[in-house]
């Protein structure tokens, strides 16, 4: 995957259940000051040293568009005819836990296939990538992952569903929402630009 390719198709917060509750919960103290002076709100640093137990967002969870589908062929022709299967980055659930040290991100990640003509009833292996990218965009890490995709004898249809724990160091965990999980097929350059073109 190249830099230029990373453009979202769409992105879900994965949100810790306190979150919430707490911005609502400042939002009323700040109320409270009858006709003193309104102290402007604090810092995520200030937070942070206030209550050391706050609880954050999660980092944001994106599907690369450019590489969110892919279709393999029986030979190198892109032949309709010559199908085996189209695949798709599907669904997906988690959460995140934080710690003195960083954010875990726990996911389910589903990945969809559909039949082509000349799907044999093997497996259909791929490659699909995990990377974190902090809030200037910059790809801090990437990790590619192997597994394959089968439709069942009978159905047109079929997916496997990976489970994913991505960890992200953190000097403060005021900085975990900053952070976002990019998700897509490991594709080479030559497949990138037929994707691109397609």
């Amino acid at each position: 995957m190249t830099q230029d390719a990373s453009r979202p198709a769409g992105h879900r917060r994965l949100t810790a259940p306190a979150a919430g509750l707490l911005a609502a919960a400042l939002l009323t103290l700040a109320a409270c000051g009858g006709d003193d002076e309104v102290e402007p709100p604090p810092t995520a640093s200030e937070i942070e040293i206030i209550r050391p137990d706050l609880v954050f967002a999660c980092p944001d969870v994106s599907v690369v568009a450019d590489v969110a589908e892919i279709r393999r062929y029986d030979g190198a022709v892109a032949d309709p005819s010559r199908l085996v299967a189209q695949l798709t980055v599907g669904d997906f659930r988690g959460g995140c836990e934080y710690d003195d040290d960083g954010v875990t991100v726990a996911l389910d990640l589903d990945f969809d296939a559909q039949r082509g003509p000349r799907y044999g009833g093997v497996p259909v292996p791929f490659d699909y990538f995990v990377a974190v990218v902090d809030g200037t965009d910059r790809i801090l890490a990437k990790e590619v992952f192997a597994t394959e995709v089968m439709v069942e004898p009978g159905s047109t249809r079929g997916q496997v569903t990976e489970q994913l724990a991505q960890r992200i160091p953190l000097d403060r965990r005021a900085l975990g929402p900053t952070y976002q999980i990019l998700l897509g097929f490991q594709v080479s350059e030559a497949e990138l630009q037929a994707l691109r073109n397609r």
